[in-house]
Order: structure tokens, then sequence, then C-alpha cells
């Protein structure tokens, strides 16, 4: 039988162009390029015996039978092992966790089943044999078949269950080479001497390499250095194998970067950013990664430690950077990230590396710091998932301090404080739970739901009757953008509550993210009827520039004044100053943290409208504070 034997030849020209290709451009080493390396191997294999078969077949008499045998047993071996060997890799790039030790048995068992019965078949008869010069098929040739098609099968199924992970491209070049073998498979059974298969393989492995091992994947932008990818893989193929050796990172960036943006612009700081990664890689090779323009760590292995890294980076930014005919000198912030080991997953290390740029100069003298760092983030990933939960379903709950009146002897206002006891991690301390709403990007819906909630209470529970003239309602810095005041006034118009009813408490933070935009609704707020105070005056958030600037009555001063005043002689001087100051210019003053009679006693000396503490009431759950507030104000009056 005659074969068509161009197609073969065409494989091994191409498979030896993309081996060559790959190995010229090829710059980072994973497990996964170690798999793809041995699937061009077997392709070139299997198209180079599959070629040499054609003829030894056609001229068996020509030929010794053992190595007529030797030929076409190596062709079944490689041509299977090319489709074994890709279930491997596409294990290997979906990273289904629970699957990858099951899979893993599975390519070790059926690469010892398929070596033993192709390669003992010139005597079992197996799969394939030489009976009298011709060659023949054995029993279990149509089982190599059915365990192909099974094989693809599930490759199949692992892409449709890692779809998420892999990008588009990815999934249409892992797909089309399963289709493609099944096909080639299929071919090979039905006209056994059109020899195309290898050539259709060969095809598809050339876009799953621009699809998945494209040197570019790895490289940071066009330079040479290895880029955050090439880091977390790096980690991720480490870690299981610190059992014994404890590694670190170097963590390193350039001072004042956004400085360089300002004086040179964007498109002439990246060439600038070129140049430091050019002189980098030059130092270090593919010990250095580049994780952002201004942010660089190596990996350091116990046997070399920190020092010798630390003279490398400074070596090179020793010199300056010749750059559009000037000379640049660039400082870098230096820190560590010691103690790793197989206790910490990939994503806590890198979680430890953001840590450490933003924190440069805290200490981490132990594994314990580091863990109670990662504990600290995963809990506020908790919380995070709590804020969301609660969003839906509504959770939060608004509690009400109330502040008591030094001149009308009575409760005639109150602060609404937000509460959240969430169904997995319990009570989440208030001041957290802000802070990361604020963070997370949460705190618009979170705000919103307290304000629709304080508005419902003073619809429903008409808090005036026992006294209470307005709610005060602490405003985040993020809620006031562009929609805040039609937000606030129609869901003041929603519930039928009178602006006056409302008065928003707003610190220094608010007036530092945007102070146009801030005045600007304040005023357009306040011309409606809502009332604005200072929060937080005397904490190191608010200043004297706000009594100018802001629209506002009422200034509360921070509880840590009075208690600094408590006991030191200076601080008293302070909270005496400032409460003189505020009374001079006409504003009403709270002060927050009153706690014992002395405090009390102490204010009312100094002449304080206000006062807001324990000493007069924890905050109270919605449903009981009317009823507290009557049952304290008529006491006041007897």
């Amino acid at each position: 039988m005659l074969y068509d034997y161009q197609y073969d030849l065409a494989a091994i020209v191409f498979t030896i162009i993309l081996i060559g290709l790959y190995a010229r451009r090829r710059n980072y080493a994973t497990r996964a390029s170690h798999i793809f390396v041995a699937m061009m191997v077997c392709d070139l294999f299997a198209a180079f015996f599959d070629l040499v078969s054609c003829f030894t077949i056609s001229y068996p008499h020509s030929v010794p039978k053992g190595l007529n045998e030797f030929i076409c047993l190596g062709y079944l071996f490689f041509f299977n092992m090319v489709s074994l060997i890709y279930f491997l890799y596409i294990d290997e790039q979906t990273g289904i966790g629970r699957l990858k030790k099951i899979n893993r048995a599975f390519f070790a068992i059926l690469s010892g089943v398929y070596a033993f019965v192709i390669f003992s078949s010139p005597w079992t008869h197996f799969v394939a044999y030489f009976d009298n010069y011709e060659y023949k098929h054995g029993p279990f040739m149509a089982w190599l078949y059915v365990i192909s098609f099974a094989t693809f099968i599930y490759e199949i199924y692992m892409l449709l269950k890692a779809n998420n992970e892999l990008s588009r491209r990815q999934y249409v070049a892992s797909v089309a080479f399963v289709v493609t073998m099944l096909l080639s498979v299929f071919i090979q059974m039905i006209w056994s001497r059109l020899m195309i298969s290898q050539l259709g393989c060969v095809m598809v492995l050339f876009f799953v390499y621009m699809d998945y091992e494209n040197p570019a994947f790895y490289s940071f932008r066009d330079t040479s250095c290895l880029n955050r990818r090439a880091f977390t893989e790096k980690l991720s193929a480490l870690i299981p194998k610190l059992n014994k050796e404890k590694y670190g990172v170097l963590v390193f960036f350039v001072d004042d970067y956004q400085y360089l943006i300002r004086s040179y612009g964007l498109a002439e700081t990246d060439k600038l950013v070129g140049l430091v990664a050019s002189r980098l890689y030059k130092q270090f090779g593919n010990e250095v990664f580049c994780l952002a323009d201004d942010k660089y760590t190596i990996i350091v292995p116990p046997k070399k430690g920190f020092p010798e890294y630390t003279k490398g980076i400074a070596a090179v930014f020793e010199e300056p950077f010749r750059f559009e005919g000037v000379d640049i000198k660039l400082n870098v912030t230096v820190c560590t990230v010691p103690y790793l080991d197989a206790a910490f997953s990939t994503d806590e290390v890198e979680e430890l590396v953001e840590y450490r740029i933003t924190n440069p100069d805290e200490s981490l003298d132990s594994v314990y710091t580091l863990k109670n760092i990662i504990d600290k983030k995963h809990y506020r990933e908790q919380i995070v998932r709590a804020i969301e939960r609660a969003i839906q379903k509504n959770s939060f709950k608004v509690f009400y301090q109330p502040i008591f009146n030094t001149v009308e002897k009575n409760f005639d206002s109150a602060e609404a404080l937000i509460r959240l006891t969430d169904e997995e991690i319990g009570f989440i301390d208030p001041e957290t739970l802000i802070r990361v709403a604020e963070e997370s990007g949460y705190i618009q819906e979170v705000g919103e739901v307290v304000f629709r909630n304080v508005c419902a209470f003073v619809r429903d529970s008409k808090p005036e009757n026992a006294g209470i003239k307005y709610v005060e309602v602490n405003l985040s810095p993020l809620q006031m953008d562009d929609n805040a005041v039609g937000l606030f006034k129609g869901i003041l118009d929603e519930y039928g509550v009178a602006p006056d009813k409302i008065n928003f408490e707003i610190t220094e933070t608010a007036h530092l993210a945007n102070e146009r935009r801030v005045l600007m609704n304040i005023r357009m707020l306040s011309e409606r009827g809502l009332g604005f105070s200072i929060d937080d005056y005397g904490s190191g958030f608010a200043s004297a520039d706000y009594l100018v600037k802001l629209p506002v009555s009422i200034v509360k001063i921070d509880k840590s004044i009075l208690w600094q005043a408590v006991s030191d002689t200076s601080a008293m001087k302070v909270l005496s100053h400032t409460i003189r100051m505020l009374k001079d210019l006409g504003k009403n003053i709270v002060v927050e943290g009153v706690e014992t009679q002395e405090m009390e006693q102490l204010l009312l000396d100094m002449g304080c409208d206000h006062l807001q503490g324990y000493y007069y009431s924890k905050a109270i759950p919605e449903s009981e504070f009317v009823e507290f507030i009557k049952v304290k104000n008529d006491g006041f009056c007897n």
C-alpha cells in the first residue's frame, strides 16, 4: 500500500520551525512550558516515525522485521502520547485543584499501559505486528482509539469547567486542538493511507503556542524583564517545595514616581521605565520581576540572602539614567518579606508583597507578624462579603445615641450609628465597617441604606414628639459625588421628611476628597434646608479652615481632646481655647466622649451647648429609642 507521505514531511518541517521559534524566544520556564516542549517533541517523533513507516510498511522485504516493528510501534506510541500529554497540559493550565492528583495518576497509569501494550506487541500481538511481512492490527488496536476518544471527551469537560479562567482565544485554541486530534483519529481509522493527522496537530500547536506559551505573556511590556504573571507562577511552583528551606522576597520601588509623571509626562516616563527594566535585567536576569512601572521584586533563596541582592540594586540605581539628554538620578526604597515557607499560599505571598509596598517602614520580624497581616486582610475580605450580604438582605441596623442639650436640660437630638451583626463573622466594629465600605466601593450603597432608614424612622416613629428636633447622619466623603444633591433630596421627598429634621456630619476627609465638589454640594443641600456640622474637630482631621469655608452651625469636638484634657494640663488649655474660639464664632458646640460626671461638669463650666457620650446613654436600637427619650426628658422636667 502506498501512503500520502507529503503531509508528514510538512508536519516535520513545521514542528522543527515551531521548536526553533519557541527555543529562540523562550524567556521563562514553567511546568506548563515543560509539558508543551514534551508535546512538541512527541509530535516531531510521531511525524518522523509515521513518515518512515510509509516506506517500511510498503516495502517490508527490504527492511528487517524488528526495525519495521520498532518504527510502526514507535509511531503508535508517540501519536497517542501527544493527546495524552495535551491532557496533562490542559490540567496544568486550567488548574482545577480537586482534579489534579486524579489527573496526574490517570496520566501515569495510562502512559504505562500505552508503553506496555504497544511495545510488547511483537510478542503478544496486542496492538500491531507483522505476519509473513504483512502489517496487521491486534485485538487491542481498537481500544487505543476508544481510550483516545475518552481522553478527548474528558479534556473537553475540563475546558468547560475552566471556561471562566481562560481567555476566549485560549479556549478556542484548546478546543480546536481536541477537535483536530479527534478528527485525526477518525480519519486514520477510515482512510489509513491519508497521513494528515500530524500536520493538523502541529498547525494547532502553533495556535496553542501563540495563546498559551507566547513569551510576551511573561514579559513586562516590551522589556526583557519578567512580569507579575511570571512572578505568580514562580511562587506557585516554589511554595510547595519550601518545607525545609525558607525563602524571602525583596521588594523595591522607585520613589516619587508620580512626580516623574507630572514632570515628564506619561509617554516619556514610560521610556524611562524601559531603561530601568533593561538595566535591572542586565544585573539580575530572570531573577527580577516587574510588578508595575515603579515596583519590582526578587525571590531570594536562603543560600544567597538579602544583602547580595541589595548591593546589586544599589549598583543599578547608583549611576544616573541618561534620558532625553538629561541625567536623571532615581532613588529607590528597598524592603523585605522574610520567613516565607510552605505555610503560605501564593495569594498570601502576593498580599504580603503589596502590603510591603504600602508599608515599607514596618518591621516584619517574624512569621507571626506575617500571619497576622494575612489574617487581617482575610478578615477584611470577610467584612466585604458581609457588606455585600447585608446590602442584598437589607440587614443593616441603625442605632441612635441621644445628645444632651445643656441649656434646655434635655435630649433634643441624636446621632444615627450603623450596626451590622453578620451571620458568619458576628458583630463588626462600626469604624472598621465604614472604612472597609469606603475602600471596597460599597459606601454609596451603605450610606443610602442608612439615610433611608433614618428617614423612615423620622416619618414612622415621630421622634419630635419626644423632643428630638433633628437626627445627625454621618456623611462619607465618597458619598459627595455629582448625584448627592438629587439623591438626598429625592429620598427626603419619598419619605415626606422635612430637610430641617436631618443634620449631616462631615469631616475633613470629605473636604480633601474633592474640595470644589464638596463645597458646592454642601451649599446646595444647605439651601434646601439640610443642616451640616463639622465632625471630629480637633482630632487631626478637621481644621480651622473648615470654619471659614463650610456653611455649618454646629461643631463636634472629638472625644480624644476631652479625654486628654482630663489628665493633661496642655490638653486642657487646648480644649478651653477651642471652645472659647468656637463660641466667639457663634457656633453651637457638641463635645463627644462624655463618660463621667466630672467631665460633664468641666464642659458645663466651659459653656458647651451639647454633650454626647456613655455618661448619658449608649446607642439605642430604633425600636426602643423614642420611649427612652420620652422617659428621660420627662425625668429632666420633674
